[in-house]
């Protein structure tokens, strides 16, 4: 529950090229459309889970890992009236 102050919450997530381009064994590319099926599966969880929940999922979909895994999740609070944003979590998580 936000406190009554703060109009919305900002979830925002960065990656590296080597989560959509992380092939499987037919050599289809993971690519934007599983990212975005996967980053449905992190409404509500913390940003590290949701990290890891991505992470997870391209390693599963990849026959092996030739590049960086990287992705970067936060969670900010704005207070519209007040024109205050203010990170409430956030996480980077790297895997090679």
């Amino acid at each position: 529950m936000l406190p009554t102050d703060w109009n919305r919450v900002i979830e925002s997530c960065f990656y590296t090229d080597g989560i959509v381009e992380a092939s499987n064994a037919s050599g289809d590319l993971f690519g934007h459309n599983a990212l975005c099926e996967s980053l449905k599966n992190t409404i509500g969880l913390s940003p590290a889970k949701a990290a890891d929940t991505i992470i997870s999922a391209v390693r599963q979909w990849a026959a092996k890992q030739e590049d960086d895994l990287t992705v970067g999740s936060v969670t900010t609070l704005e207070m519209i009236r007040h024109g205050t944003t203010m990170i409430r979590d956030a996480t980077l998580a790297p895997a090679w």
